[in-house]
């Protein structure tokens, strides 16, 4: 394999990437429980994965900026959506994007803007714009803190010498800023750039063409008089806004507690139901576009988006769903012809040598080899090819056996986890691309190592009992139903945006990002795999959820997006808060742009990937493999996705692959595997849960 794929990946050291999903009480880990439905025993798991994160090595901290604005008994919320407001120790304001309105925190006050859309030939442009921002400065504040989370929304504390001043709440799909004042105070508003004096509007206080102020305080001139627990709320005003629209808006400005996600996989369906505490007051709610179905009094106006419009709807509760994609762990080789079986059965016995040397050192790719390895040795026993299968399995189970083995770390430097007690998470040693230094990527990298664990463990139960220590705790990092001591809950999973986010710390004017949809929905294919090999029901359900809202994500915002005037790209391959491009942070190259959407292609990936269509796909193959093949880098990624549009195509390309060509995360049998069947296998009998499973509700530490 040539060595310069090793550094495919590479990226900038400050700007890498990590995701988060959130969930759970005050981020930190409250004992809340999972849900009605849920037995013991899943609490257990987390409770054990808990207990070994606390007494594993400790792996000394590298994370260079100790400014993380977290209050007491709160986690630094890493790979969130809020994460750009909470690490900013270098003192440089970022702003969060919340789906309805673009918010910038600093030390001296808030900006609120809804963003305004706009494209170029790569990019997709909607971040937020000062001079389009209302500003609102309470008094003498030096400073600000985030004192509570849940999978919805955030507090953050203003405070002046200490005293608290104020509550800046936000919430994602939430139409609104609430700010709530702790004393008498009068707030300074500085007004968008060109919209005048406020308009004063049944409800509330017109402030431009996409701002509404709804307040009980007194607004004289540009200064808001506030009584002690009084609040003001900016509600983002969607273009073509009726004023029907603006007088639900003002009704719906009600004091939000907090938020919770609830989700279901039944009925082919992986369902996900948002509640909002607003003491039953009915409220305005922005889903994301690819939610076009929530439930909820639609208003007539969307409010735009980078992946497109986003409806928005009236209530408490809104339910929304996607497909339920299942998640088998063979591909179908009983469509495969006498010659093809001979033929694969060939290059199964030439690559196993090769994918049984396990032999990288970091967590991805060691990650990487090790699923690799595990496709290797499902198609040996699918061939009856019993040495190889016998010698991968081998292979494997002493890598795996090396990784999760609690105390590794104390024996030596590499595979193994050590437990970073600074951003309150496991580490993989040796860490890449800042999983250490920014906890960037561990959904990525764990993802593989809980596929591979899944995919052995379910045919040898065994080796369940062998790695649950270690592997539950794993799960528990980048998965956790809920807030613990030692990890915040979903850590790469939005639950609102339904898709993860890479970057840790989010060090970034646009926001969070992710850029490989495909190893985002591998992470909740291990989760899912591991769960139901562990015999952690309550796992696998929601690993399925995740990874169905995942996949459902990765085709409407990165594979098939939405189209923008003046984007003129296929896709897009990196996708913010705030924007979107067709780029990728290691190679300009189309067919790593679209490679990066598709290793590890797995047997569950493949249905979703097929579900971008024929047209799409065939625009997708031209960009990839239009130009040639030799040399490009993913390029053997890009022809597997080229094979579920057109198989004689992607067959005539691999033909022209060199060794060269071939990732080191993937091989020539394997993929001549997708490229010659027409399907997976279905998922082990009684596999597939429909255990609905909330999220838990916000409490104190």
């Amino acid at each position: 394999m040539a060595t310069h794929r090793l550094t495919l990946r590479r990226r900038p050291a400050t700007t890498s990437l990590v995701v988060a999903g959130v969930t759970a009480a005050a981020a930190l880990g409250c004992a809340v429980a999972v849900g009605a439905a849920a037995p013991a025993a899943a609490a257990d798991w987390l409770d054990a994965a808990t207990a070994t994160a606390q007494s594993m090595p400790t792996y000394p901290s590298t994370y260079a900026n100790r400014g993380i604005r977290v209050g007491p008994g709160v986690n630094p919320p890493t790979g969130s959506w809020i994460a750009p407001a909470v690490f900013v120790g270098d003192g440089t304001a970022r702003p969060v994007f919340t789906g309805p309105l673009a918010v910038k925190p600093s030390p001296q006050g808030f900006g609120v803007m809804t963003p305004t859309v706009t494209g170029t030939a790569k990019t997709v442009f909607g971040g937020y714009t000062a001079t389009a921002a209302l500003a609102l400065a309470p008094p003498r504040t030096d400073a600000y803190t985030l004192t509570r989370r849940d999978s919805l929304s955030a507090d953050l504390t203003y405070s002046a010498a200490g005293a608290t001043v104020g509550v800046l709440t936000l919430a994602q799909g939430w139409a609104y800023a609430q700010y709530v004042a702790a004393t008498d105070q009068d707030v300074r508003l500085i007004p968008p750039s060109g919209a005048g004096s406020p308009t004063a509007v049944p409800g509330g206080y017109r402030i431009g063409p996409s701002l509404l102020l709804v307040t009980p305080g007194t607004l004289s001139g540009s200064s808001l008089h506030l009584g002690r627990g009084q609040a003001a709320w900016v509600a983002g005003v969607a273009p073509g806004a009726t004023p029907g629209d603006l007088a639900t808006l003002a009704r719906g400005a009600t004091t939000l507690r907090g938020g919770t996600t609830g989700y279901a996989v039944s009925g082919g369906r992986a369902i996900t139901t948002y509640a909002l505490d607003t003491g039953s007051v009915p409220t305005v709610f922005a889903a994301m576009p690819a939610q076009s179905d929530v439930s909820g009094s639609r208003l007539v106006a969307a409010y735009p988006s980078i992946n497109g419009p986003m409806p928005a709807v009236t209530g408490t509760t809104f339910t929304t769903s996607t497909p339920a994609y299942d998640v088998p762990v063979d591909l179908d080789l009983s469509t495969l012809s006498a010659a093809d079986r001979s033929t694969l059965t060939g290059l199964v016995s030439a690559d196993t040598a090769r994918v049984a040397t396990i032999d990288a050192t970091d967590s991805y790719y060691a990650g990487k080899q090790l699923t690799r390895a595990v496709q290797v040795y499902r198609l040996a026993r699918q061939l009856g090819l019993a040495s190889a299968a016998a010698s991968l399995k081998a292979a494997v189970v002493a890598k795996l056996d090396q990784w999760f083995d609690p105390d590794g770390c104390a024996a030596r430097s590499t595979s193994c986890f050590g437990y970073d007690r600074v951003l309150k998470g496991v580490v993989g040693e040796q860490p890449s691309y800042g999983s250490d230094t920014e906890f960037n990527d561990h959904h990525f990298h764990y993802g593989y190592l809980l596929y591979a664990a899944g995919a052995m463990a379910l045919d040898d139960p065994a080796l369940t009992s062998r790695w649950r220590t270690m592997a539950d705790t794993v799960a528990a990092d980048i998965a956790a139903p809920r807030a613990t001591a030692t990890t915040v809950a979903r850590r790469h999973f939005d639950d609102y945006a339904g898709h993860g986010w890479a970057s840790g710390v989010a060090p970034f004017a646009d926001g969070n990002n992710q850029e490989s949809s495909s190893e985002a929905t591998n992470a909740w294919v291990g989760v899912t795999l591991w769960g139901r090999a562990s015999g952690n029901p309550d796992l696998a359900t929601q690993g399925q959820w995740m990874f169905s809202r995942e996949a459902a994500s990765a085709v409407a915002y990165w594979l098939k997006p939405a189209p923008v005037a003046g984007f003129t790209s296929p896709m897009a391959s990196l996708v913010w808060g705030g924007k979107k491009d067709y780029a990728t942070w290691f190679s300009g190259e189309p067919s790593a742009i679209v490679g990066i959407q598709v290793l590890p292609a797995a047997p569950a990936q493949l249905a979703y990937l097929r579900s971008v269509g024929p047209a799409q796909l065939d625009v997708l193959a031209d960009s990839a493999l239009g130009a040639g093949i030799s040399g490009k880098p993913l390029v053997d990624w890009s022809v597997a996705l080229t094979s579920l549009g057109d198989r004689a195509r992607a067959q005539a390309a691999y033909a022209q692959l060199t060794d060269g060509d071939i990732d080191n995360g993937n091989t020539r049998s394997y993929l001549y595997a997708v490229l010659h069947t027409s399907g997976t296998l279905p998922a082990p009998t009684g596999s597939t849960s429909s255990t609905t499973t909330s999220s838990p509700t916000t409490s104190s530490p």
